[in-house]
């Protein structure tokens, strides 16, 4: 065992892991009209309710989003090789890895995403990219026979994101929100989990969550 010290940073390098990936919960707390917290004769602050951050892209599998990660790194490198090139003089028509519509894929062919997640089966890889292409989050063009396929990682949607109350106690749903503070109907949520909202209303002005 070793504890990081600074100077580790910048040895060590790591894969992106975005935080819609993941859901998070807090506490939302009393407020006043002006915005101050109201506490309770011990002088804590008064919780109402639980409030969970999460997305669609959070339920998927775990070895999807790390092939995601994976296939994302792979991109950024893309991105990296590029801007080395352009710099050097080379016209942004020869750049590698990029298509005539000017997007940038990449090349990583089963057996090496199997070598990287330490994954045996072809058609384990197949499914995880299913994931990723239900979720939106990955394109792939055929090339042909006997040509790798071009993969395009796609780009995380923040609408996605979805805000719940959550009862104290017994942790029910109480509300639910979108990416812009809009009620969402909680049949709609049962129907589907990309919801998208009206930028008209912001969240309730009682009871906002602590930042």
């Amino acid at each position: 065992m070793a504890d990081y010290t600074v100077n580790d940073l910048e040895n060590w390098s790591y894969y992106q892991y975005p935080k819609l990936f993941l859901s998070q919960r807090s506490n939302a707390y009393l407020k006043n009209e002006y915005g101050d917290y109201i506490r309770d004769e011990q002088g804590n602050k008064i919780i109402t309710h639980k409030v969970r951050e999460t997305s669609s892209y959070a339920q998927m599998s775990d070895k999807a989003k790390t092939l995601y990660m994976i296939l994302f790194d792979r991109l950024c490198l893309s991105f990296k090789t590029n801007q080395e090139l352009i710099k050097s003089g080379v016209s942004s028509k020869n750049l590698d890895f990029v298509d005539s519509n000017g997007a940038t894929y990449i090349i990583f062919s089963y057996e090496e995403l199997m070598d990287r997640m330490d994954i045996g089966s072809r058609s384990t890889i197949s499914k995880l990219k299913k994931e990723l292409l239900e979720q939106g989050l990955l394109r792939e063009q055929r090339m042909g026979i006997n040509k790798p396929n071009r993969l395009y990682p796609q780009k995380l949607d923040e609408q996605r994101k979805i805000i719940e109350w959550r009862d104290l106690e017994t942790d029910q749903l109480i509300d639910c929100f979108d990416y812009q503070g809009q009620r969402i109907e909680m049949k709609k949520i049962e129907e589907s989990p990309r919801l998208t909202g009206s930028p008209k209303n912001g969240l309730p002005k009682s009871g906002l969550q602590e930042v």
